[in-house]
């Protein structure tokens, strides 16, 4: 993302154009917790620029992304000429344990007559986590929040890119395909990052047909959450990342080489590896096994008071084993390879970590 804001943040998207890095980038940006901007201005629209001040003076700053951080990359972005002008309008952050519900979204007003609508990924809450999860099985509340937000902040005379990361990517799509027919073609283009698709009990792959070539998923090359219920349906991207573990999925890792993506040959050996754990599981075990197993893998990770992923001790993956001990043993060879991966990932990440101590 640096470099690209080295290379192409003098110029606005209006003499550039609109490229996949600058969907990527604000897919990113959506992570950012805005609702202290909104508080402390009293109006419900800033440009980016004014955003990153105020996150800065009243040391506010929160990109809500599982590692967080990159302060200086974000204030970079949201101070360059290609950005700093953007407005983000229709900011919405909702969070509920009881509707088992983590969603947000804004729109960034990119010129006057084109938006950029971003639909946030899942955060480092356990609810968020849980919310991808259900999608196996069911409709989640996230996607019927983001049809209806996509409806309401419509504008005539209006055009409309609309994208997201991981959950966010889902929702996109997602809120396109509940579009009525008449304002489909408003949508310039779809984007999702790594975003899953959907069980044939909660969206037809169909539903997506009338956007056809209008339809863009990027997958990084170890990419895991984006291959789940995969379709035909639009372009396919797999892009290099500067890590080969599960930190893959998020966007940071991510090689933006001119206006695109740095493209990889193909997936990551271990990619496809989890890919048909994951396929396994859902075509071996039933609708309603699905939703059995989630409620008990979640309410594990939950017993003891977690609500975040940080939070979630070594305990906390005890009882989530136990959990999956009890469960169909498909089910069980998920969370087990799963759980691997992550200890691998974080492994590797402290490694890192340590080097640059």
């Amino acid at each position: 993302m640096e470099l690209y804001i080295e290379w192409r943040g003098d110029l606005l998207i209006r003499e550039d154009g609109f490229h996949i890095a600058d969907n990527i980038i604000l897919s990113e940006l959506v992570y950012l917790d805005l609702r202290p901007v909104f508080d402390h201005i009293k109006k419900n629209e800033a440009t980016l620029q004014e955003c990153g001040r105020i996150l800065k003076e009243t040391g506010t700053y929160c990109l809500k992304t599982l590692t967080g951080g990159h302060e200086d990359l974000i204030y970079k972005i949201c101070e360059s000429r290609r950005f700093r002008d953007i407005r983000v309008r229709e900011y919405e952050d909702i969070f509920s344990e009881d509707q088992e519900i983590q969603f947000a979204a804004a729109e960034f007003e990119i010129d006057a007559g084109r938006s950029y609508v971003a639909f946030r990924g899942t955060d480092n809450t356990i609810i968020g986590w849980k919310e991808d999860f259900m999608m196996s099985f069911t409709e989640i509340p996230s996607q019927k929040y983001a049809a209806q937000y996509l409806q309401r902040i419509m504008r005539p005379f209006r055009k409309y890119y609309v994208g997201g990361h991981s959950k966010g990517g889902n929702l996109a799509m997602y809120s396109c395909a509940m579009l009525p027919e008449k304002k489909r073609n408003k949508i310039l283009h779809i984007f999702s990052n790594d975003g899953p698709g959907f069980s044939p009990e909660v969206l037809p792959a169909e539903k997506l047909e009338p956007y056809g070539d209008r339809l863009t998923k990027l997958l990084p090359a170890f990419a895991v959450i984006g291959r789940i219920f995969e379709n035909s349906i639009g372009e396919k991207h797999i892009v290099r990342c500067d890590d080969n573990t599960l930190m893959a999925h998020d966007l940071i890792y991510w090689r933006i080489l001119g206006k695109d993506e740095e493209a990889a040959e193909s997936f990551e050996p271990v990619s496809e590896w989890m890919t048909t754990s994951i396929d396994e599981w859902v075509e071996k075990i039933s609708y309603e096994e699905r939703r059995l197993f989630v409620e008990d893998m979640f309410s594990a990770l939950m017993a003891g008071g977690a609500s975040t992923v940080q939070e979630v001790t070594g305990k906390g993956f005890i009882r989530v084993v136990s959990a999956a001990a009890t469960s169909s043993p498909t089910s069980k060879k998920l969370i087990l390879d799963l759980a691997s991966e992550a200890i691998a990932a974080g492994r590797k990440k402290d490694d890192k970590n340590g080097d640059h101590a």
